[in-house]
């Protein structure tokens, strides 16, 4: 079912599912499911990475797998846990769940999930190797402006949990997923939810950095592109990106902090 490549490598490619993207003919350099079959092949080299998501047949299909990976079988307390999108990965999280409808929370799930906080995944991974796992996902970020009723997709950071003996073989693995995540944008999530742009406008956004920008006055903290990026959730290009997308200018916004 899977080919092998020339050193004899299973590829993440071939097998019997390919993303919706890559098959209606857009320009794709390779299907973003291959993570979903071979993690370690597909990061393992840059040229392999995926250059978008499909919120389908990958972002929400990857946390089916990884719950699949992780619990076996469903169970009726966890039920409503394993069904949530995001996926709650904290215990925070995973409480503020079953608190909000009304259930008591399953104490095996504190066994299950790799993180203590309010962490939610849009995708995850699980990699096997020996004596060694490794989990990674793509968060949920903060929650910003979003209209009245709509449902927005705001991404957030790489988390991972690495756990093995006697060998260091997947933390490669793991720098590989962190480099990879850090350069995506929104724009490359095929078939997000209607409304699920950050910014619904140059003057939204604009607030928004005039916002960030006075908080950072107001703790004595130097309001640089830097600075002001952290606390958009986002890291000093993808500022940039969002600033040139939106045909404003740094200097005229800073001078309204």
């Amino acid at each position: 079912m899977r080919s092998l490549t020339e050193d004899g490598h299973a590829t993440g490619e071939d097998h019997c599912h390919i993303c919706t993207s890559f098959r209606t003919g857009r320009k794709r350099r390779q299907s973003c499911t291959s993570l979903l079959y071979d993690p370690r092949w597909t990061l393992g080299q840059r040229r392999r990475w995926p250059d978008h998501l499909c919120y389908a047949d990958f972002m929400q299909r990857s946390i089916e797998v990884w719950t699949s990976q992780v619990i076996g079988k469903i169970t009726p307390a966890i039920k409503l846990w394993a069904e949530c999108y995001p996926l709650p990965i904290g215990v925070a999280a995973a409480k503020r769940l079953y608190t909000a409808q009304g259930q008591a929370y399953p104490d095996e799930l504190t066994e299950i999930l790799p993180f203590q906080g309010p962490e939610e995944a849009y995708w995850g991974l699980r990699v096997s190797e020996k004596r060694s796992v490794l989990d990674m996902f793509g968060l949920k970020g903060l929650k910003g402006w979003a209209p009245p009723g709509e449902e927005y997709l705001w991404l957030g950071e790489y988390a991972y949990s690495l756990r093995g003996r006697d060998g260091t073989s997947l933390t490669r693995l793991v720098e590989d997923g962190s480099t990879w995540w850090r350069d995506f944008s929104l724009e490359k999530i095929q078939g997000r939810p209607r409304g699920s742009g950050t910014w619904e406008s140059a003057s939204h956004l604009e607030l928004a950095l005039i916002d960030a920008g006075s908080e950072l006055r107001s703790r004595g903290t130097k309001d640089t592109q830097e600075a002001v990026a952290e606390l958009l959730q986002t890291d000093d290009r993808g500022l940039r990106r969002w600033i040139k997308d939106f045909g404003l200018d740094w200097r005229e916004v800073k001078k309204k902090f």
